[in-house]
């Protein structure tokens, strides 16, 4: 055996690995067929709505839950919201859906999109719908079985009872059953879905007697369900059950006063809506009053009704603050004790009059209708009620109060104990008190106006309360919010008859004339216009305050002129003791002629003589320069001075008197039909330029009869309009199909004569059905006309020229649709030219020839109506510009950074405007770079009348100007035209033909 000896191998130095460089790994090159790669999915957006569904539904077959629920969600996002086709194929698979799974979340999912499917369908899909659904065969049957689909499954048939596709008398038994077993159910999705189907099924038949007692009775009792949510379900359906005639009967009306002190602020609304139908439609029916502990008291039901609205204005929330607010205006009768109780929070205490009859007497006194304090002694009443034979009784009565146990129970005497015990009983609840007093008070705006309308409409009909209510309303106009105080004063305008204004009065209703809205200032204005005043220092505190708004305001002059005129009118014999104060005039020594440009002479010169129109003996303080003025007031503004017959001609004042306004209008608008019927007359002239000159000669004499005769200026532009438009159509005829001029400059003259016409058309109100059809004419007629010049310098685009001819046929259908039937050569001209276009062949290729298009033209001009009825009505639309004032924004020029807007006060006066003209309204901005801007106000900066607009336009300018340029503000409409828009320039005046416009300086410069 050999030994070897083991020894230990010397190792040889190996460096360390971890501190070896990394080498870069060469990328093997495997070919792409030997990788097999997942393709990328699709996302749910790009998909059609019809494949995600199939999707679902191989998942809900499949038992995959998971991925189904993430598809409904992704569908719920991506395509539910905008759904638009295969839609009954949609419909279809989720209704399968539903049937196939047993996942009753996911099913309940997919009812809630099928419901919001439908409801945005029409009704031939809901039959269907409604056929699977109450389907006995297949599995659809078994969806009424499964209890968790109960709500879904009642609002889907509710919205096709509501919609009438589905009728009442259809309803299976099972679905009664369903539904019946969702009143009892625990959740409160399913008793509303409930009691919606059960209401939605009596509605949509005829509901008899029977029927509706039943509903009723199971809404009743579903008010006093525990859930707020059920409760809103149940009185919504009162609700729907009060707009049915006899739908409910009294034995609701506790009912629905226990719903008003719900907690749920809806329901109370509701509650207090039923309320006013109850109090409406059964005003006089005897109830037990529901603050009183005694069976025996008893009031009316429209009062008792009134009481419980009257004590939710004092409710927490502000929204059931404003509706009771607003449903008090609402009540069609009411006592007046209990009106007046709305305006004292302190109950009211019963007096005996002198016959013995008790009568409630108002505790709180009007600091403007009866005297203040106990030491000031009995007058007669400030506000003066204007019936013949009343008179206010103020006889002595105890300071006692009364308890309010029964209405109108006389005070018991101081020594009696047995009053204080019965102070907790009343059939007014305490919140009631002063309602009106406390809704004025209130710090929220929609509950302060929701007050001044109702107050204010309650009180136009009773004039013995509006005397009271005056105060009121005076008080709100030193509300903070404009919009308050715009309410209260149109509230107050009809009522200021029925009274006389006191000084005290004047002075706190005068503040609104330095208010900085001009609506504010306007409404004040006309409520002077009807105010009558107490005496000559009334007289003289308004008209210092109209003239001192005419100074901080003089935008608002013709406004103040105009109130001038009809205070004047009003109180001529007040007038006539101020009459040397505000003219001037001196006892001994001749006054020296005043300025007859001086506005605030002007303002006192109007009111003056209209109150000398009046009252003859102010015609003989007057100097005579000052009867001067009175004939070219008379002359310049005859609607501001009214005539004053011992200053008139007798020749003039006969004929007046002789002739009634009507025989002298029609006298008038004669003068205009003898100049029609000469304009129809021209065409008998042998050559174009006769003809022209006589058209000049008619356009001169309707300018003159518009600039002398305001009444028919109107008439007499509109003349001489049509003046002009047939003779540029006669002109462009000669031009274009008889070779009479240049043919290339015809087409920029053509589009120039379409926007004369379509002035025609929008500039003017009250045009007959034979002018609007003729001016539609004439624009179709150059429109083709512009076409066939196209067609002859560029017959390349004979296809498109071809298209264009049928866009302006129909257009001008569509306008003679709206405005009035073409004439019988308007309809045979269209006929003609449809004819070669609607027998097109493939093998023709020109289907309408140039000269066969002349021809037709040519044969086919416009002829103007036969007769003009009704001359006298047409109106110029015009618009007369208060703000910027045209003195001052020439002069201060408006500097602005480039590149930022600068907004400009905007306020014009609109005259004859049409709804349609308001909302084509606008502001056509030029700029000194011939470029042009629109700007359109807001709907809420025009009045509610549609007379006024005040608006802030936008001026910009992307550079900066080295110096400042004019930039002009111009009213127009823009034509409604589906072809290119025009923009129609209101006029200036009624007897200009200047368009509304106003010029201002404009300097934008570089920021600094």
């Amino acid at each position: 055996m050999v030994k070897t000896t083991l020894l230990a191998k010397k190792r040889k130095h190996v460096p360390d690995v971890s501190f070896a460089t990394d080498v870069k790994r060469v990328k093997q090159d495997l070919e792409s067929n030997n990788l097999v790669r997942r393709p990328p999915a699709i996302p749910l957006s790009k998909r059609r709505a019809v494949d995600v569904l199939s999707d679902v539904l191989s998942r809900l077959q499949g038992g995959d839950r998971q991925i189904a629920s993430i598809l409904l969600r992704e569908f719920s996002i991506e395509h539910l919201p905008t759904l638009t086709d295969d839609i009954e194929e949609v419909v279809n698979i989720i209704i399968t859906s539903a049937s196939v799974t047993t996942y009753d979340q996911i099913a309940r999912q997919l009812l809630r999109m099928l419901l919001c499917i439908m409801r945005r369908t029409d009704g031939a899909l809901w039959n269907v719908v409604l056929q699977r659904l109450l389907s006995d065969a297949g599995k659809e049957a078994n969806l009424f079985t499964r209890t968790y689909l109960d709500d879904g499954l009642l609002l889907l048939l509710t919205e096709g009872l509501n919609t009438g596709a589905i009728s009442a008398d259809c309803i299976p038994i099972r679905v009664l059953r369903c539904a019946d077993r969702c009143l009892h159910s625990s959740a409160h999705g399913y008793r509303c879905a409930a009691i919606g189907f059960h209401v939605a099924r009596v509605m949509s038949r005829r509901p008899d007697s029977t029927s509706l007692l039943v509903l009723e009775r199971l809404l009743c009792q579903m008010t006093t369900d525990m859930d707020s949510r059920v409760r809103l379900s149940a009185i919504e359906g009162l609700s729907l059950l009060s707009g049915v005639e006899d739908g409910l009967t009294i034995h609701t009306y506790n009912t629905v006063k226990n719903s008003v002190g719900d907690s749920h602020r809806q329901v109370r609304i509701l509650a207090l809506r039923i309320l006013l139908v109850f109090a409406n439609r059964m005003p006089t029916l005897s109830i037990i009053s529901t603050f009183s502990k005694s069976s025996d008291t008893k009031l009316q039901l429209c009062d008792d009704a009134f009481s419980i609205v009257c004590n939710a204005v004092n409710d927490h929330e502000v929204m059931v603050r404003t509706e009771a607010a607003t449903i008090l205006g609402e009540f069609q009768m009411v006592s007046d004790s209990f009106l007046d109780q709305t305006l004292d929070k302190k109950m009211m205490k019963t007096v005996q009059d002198s016959s013995g009859r008790e009568q409630v007497k108002k505790v709180h006194q009007s600091r403007f209708a009866i005297t203040q304090g106990a030491q000031q002694p009995t007058r007669e009443s400030r506000w003066k009620y204007s019936h013949l034979g009343y008179q206010r009784q103020m006889p002595s009565a105890s300071s006692e109060w009364s308890s309010g146990k029964e209405l109108n129970a006389r005070c018991p005497p101081t020594d009696s104990a047995a009053a204080q015990d019965d102070e907790t009983e009343s059939i007014v609840p305490r919140g009631a008190c002063g309602a009106f007093v406390s809704a004025l008070e209130d710090e929220f705006m929609s509950v302060r106006r929701a007050a001044v309308f109702s107050l204010g409409k309650l009180a136009s009909t009773r004039p013995s309360f509006a005397t009271t209510a005056l105060d009121h309303l005076a008080d709100m106009f030193n509300d903070e919010i404009v919009e308050v105080r715009l309410d209260a004063i149109a509230a107050l305008t009809p009522l200021i008859v029925h009274g006389e204004l006191q000084k005290e009065q004047l002075e706190t209703v005068l503040k609104c004339l330095d208010d900085a809205i001009v609506d504010s200032r306007q409404a004040l204005r006309d409520l002077l216009a009807k105010a009558e005043f107490a005496d000559a220092e009334c007289m003289r505190i308004c008209s210092r305050a109209l003239l001192n708004c005419l100074h901080r305001f003089p935008s608002d002059k013709n406004q103040i002129y105009r109130c001038l005129s009809e205070v004047g009118a009003h109180h001529a014999v007040f007038v006539h003791g101020m009459v040397r104060e505000l003219l001037g005039l001196h006892l001994v020594y001749d006054t020296r002629e005043q300025q007859i440009d001086d506005v605030f002479y002007i303002a006192k010169l109007i009111l003056v003589l209209n109150a000398a129109a009046n009252y003859e003996p102010i015609v003989s303080l007057l100097p005579e320069c000052i009867l001067r003025h009175y004939r070219f007031l008379r002359a310049a503004a005859s609607d501001l001075v009214a005539p004053i017959k011992v200053l008139e001609k007798p020749s003039t004042s006969s004929l007046a008197s002789s002739s009634p306004p009507e025989e002298l209008a029609d006298s008038t608008s004669d003068i205009l039909v003898n100049a029609y019927e000469r304009l129809q007359e021209v065409i008998r002239e042998p050559t174009l330029a006769d003809r022209n000159a006589l058209r000049r000669f008619i356009v001169e004499e309707a300018n003159a009869i518009s600039a002398f005769n305001e009444p028919l200026a109107g008439a007499a532009r509109f003349i001489a309009s049509l003046c002009e438009i047939c003779s540029a159509l006669e002109s462009l005829t000669q031009v274009v199909l008889r070779g009479g001029g240049d043919t290339k400059d015809a087409s920029n003259i053509v589009h120039q004569e379409l926007v004369r016409i379509r002035c025609a058309e929008h500039q003017f109100a009250g045009l007959p059905p034979e002018m609007a059809s003729f001016l539609i004419e004439a624009g179709m007629f150059l429109s083709l006309l512009e076409l066939l010049v196209e067609m002859t310098i560029s017959p390349e685009r004979y296809a498109q020229i071809v298209m264009d001819i049928r866009a302006v046929i129909r257009e001008a259908e569509r306008r003679w649709a709206a405005n009035g039937e073409p004439c019988e050569q308007a309809v045979s001209l269209i006929t003609a030219i449809l004819d070669p276009l609607e027998r097109y062949t493939a093998d023709s290729k020109k289907i309408l020839s140039v000269g066969t298009f002349g021809h037709l033209l040519v044969t086919h001009a416009p002829l103007l109506p036969s007769s003009f009825p009704h001359v006298g009505e047409i109106r110029s639309k015009w618009a007369q510009i208060s703000e910027p004032n045209r003195d001052v924004a020439i002069e201060k020029p408006i500097r602005f950074v480039a590149g930022l807007p600068c907004a400009v006060k905007f306020v014009a006066s609109l005259h004859n405007l049409t709804e349609n003209d308001l909302r084509n309204l606008r502001v056509q901005v030029d700029y000194p770079n011939n470029t042009r801007d629109y700007f359109r106000p807001l709907a809420t900066d025009i009045s509610k009348e549609g007379d006024r607009v005040s608006s802030l336009v936008l001026i910009s300018s992307s550079e900066a100007w080295s110096d400042a340029a004019d930039v002009t503000l111009t009213l127009v409409l823009l034509s409604d035209s589906s072809q290119k828009a025009v923009s129609v320039p209101l006029l200036d005046s009624p007897s200009s033909a200047q368009p509304a416009s106003v010029r201002l300086r404009a300097h934008p410069m570089t920021r600094t």
